[in-house]
């Protein structure tokens, strides 16, 4: 079991904010696992075999391609960086005030995360 989350943020060439993540993001979960939480406590875990299920999908064609079409696609969910715990020199980065930690619907669970954002 791990966690995930993503931030971003982009600037332009004067430092204005262009797009930062959000909750207006919209994500796609394409791995989850385990499906059952306890499988981290088992001695030796199968991956595929219970409590160790999982479930993984193809990333949907043309996905990250502009004119893509992901309204169906849940809003991305905002997290705390004490819920993520974030590394890679995260805090060495002034993060603006709207910017935020998104995932899918569980940081331990959703492993592969697609998220889109349109820039207009």
């Amino acid at each position: 079991m791990g966690d995930g989350g993503v931030i971003l943020q982009i600037r332009d060439a004067t430092g204005g904010t262009v797009v930062v993540s959000d909750d207006s993001w919209q994500c796609r979960v394409i791995h989850t696992a385990p499906f059952d939480k306890s499988c981290e406590s088992e001695r030796h875990p199968v991956a595929g075999q219970a409590p160790c299920g999982f479930d993984i999908s193809e990333e949907p064609g043309g996905w990250d391609r502009p004119m893509f079409e992901a309204s169906g696609w849940a809003q991305a969910r905002v997290y705390t960086a004490a819920a993520v715990g974030p590394k890679f020199r995260y805090n060495d980065i002034t993060w603006g005030d709207t910017a935020r930690l998104i995932w899918g619907p569980d940081l331990e669970q959703s492993n592969t995360v697609l998220c889109r954002f349109t820039v207009g």
